[in-house]
């Protein structure tokens, strides 16, 4: 039977996997992500670079332990202004259904940060 320890481990390696290949996303498709920067902030393509980076910093840092509250709460403001600036501007677009889908993975995201960067070990 699995201890809470070792669920941790696992759990925190699962969670911060993802934000890990989001970021590394963000430098292999940086040209078509650019069209997600919103309109109002100049300089596209450095914000995506930007971004990619806090996601594979941040996703590190949950996977190895190190930082992670920290790491967690940085995600956490990503997630919330991501939810904002892009996901809730494309639920009032042609597309919402795809839009509602990537607001609610993100909000469930913020949660998971929030519950791990309370986490005592």
């Amino acid at each position: 039977m699995m201890n809470n320890k070792h669920a941790y481990t696992i759990g925190r390696v699962l969670f911060g996997l993802p934000f890990v290949v989001f970021g590394l996303n963000h430098f292999m498709m940086a040209d078509a992500m650019t069209m997600l920067v919103p309109a109002f902030l100049p300089f596209a393509i450095f914000w995506v670079y930007f971004t990619g980076l806090i996601l594979v910093v941040c996703g590190l840092a949950v996977m190895a332990d190190r930082y992670r509250q920290y790491a967690c709460y940085v995600l956490a403001v990503f997630l919330l202004l991501t939810m904002f600036s892009i996901h809730m501007i494309g639920m009032m677009s042609a597309d919402p259904a795809m839009a509602m889908v990537s607001f609610l993975k993100d909000m469930g995201l913020l949660g998971g940060c929030l519950m791990l960067s309370a986490w005592e070990n």
